[in-house]
């Protein structure tokens, strides 16, 4: 009802329905680091070669799939592999909250993801893996599947503050380890996952004749 107390002025107004806004997000691809390419070239030329040949894409749109089948997200959010290697990701919102959101699911997404590419690269590098994961860490454990007596070992690792561990053992001499290191840095470098790396502490000793150590994954070792 009006009301004649004072000035009023009114009209008839249409409340329109929110317009939805744009959300995109994508990780950009780096490339492999040319010192390594060179390295690799001198001292493993057929797996140099069948790097650069190597497409990706299948590979990480595996890696895409086994993330998106334990991390659900609802239709409003789209992840892709682009053409070109990208993790694309896409979708509409009508509030700030609603694109907080969305930008906290998808850093999510791109860590899992992150996650499963480099299981997928150890994979490639004949690694039997396990994975130890909690809300904001995780641990890759490998074993390689060879034939000797004594098995590789591999650790990649990765705390809430970014920071992690890669970790080779268990080499019939240093420059077999340094080579296995460089083929996983190349591998992940190739998939957009540029790992910085500190400087890196070498030890160990020739392996004992008639040393045996195998199936040493922790669910190997169970009781």
């Amino acid at each position: 009802m009006p009301c004649d107390i004072g000035y009023r002025i009114y009209a008839p107004i249409r409340i329109p329905e929110p317009v939805p806004l744009e959300f995109k997000s994508k990780n950009e691809a780096p490339k492999i680091d040319a010192e390594l390419l060179e390295r690799l070239g001198e001292t493993d030329p057929d797996f140099n070669q069948a790097l650069e040949a190597m497409d990706v894409i299948p590979l990480l749109k595996e890696a895409l799939k086994r993330t998106l089948a334990k991390i659900k997200v609802n239709a409003n959010l789209r992840f892709q592999i682009s053409d070109t290697g990208y993790l694309e990701a896409k979708a509409s919102f009508t509030s700030q909250a609603q694109k907080a959101q969305l930008e906290k699911l998808t850093a999510e997404i791109a860590g899992q993801f992150q996650l499963e590419v480099m299981k997928i690269i150890a994979e490639i590098l004949d690694y039997q893996l396990e994975v130890i994961q909690s809300k904001d860490s995780w641990e890759i454990i490998g074993e390689k599947d060879e034939e000797a007596d004594v098995h590789s070992y591999l650790k990649i690792s990765k705390s809430a503050d970014g920071r992690g561990e890669l970790c080779f053992e268990h080499f019939k001499t240093p420059k077999a380890a340094d080579l296995e290191n460089d083929k996983l840095v190349a591998l992940l470098q190739k998939c957009g996952i540029a790992l910085k790396l500190g400087k890196a502490r070498k030890a160990g000793q020739p392996i004992n004749t008639g040393t045996i150590h195998k199936d040493f994954l922790p669910s190997r070792n169970q009781n």
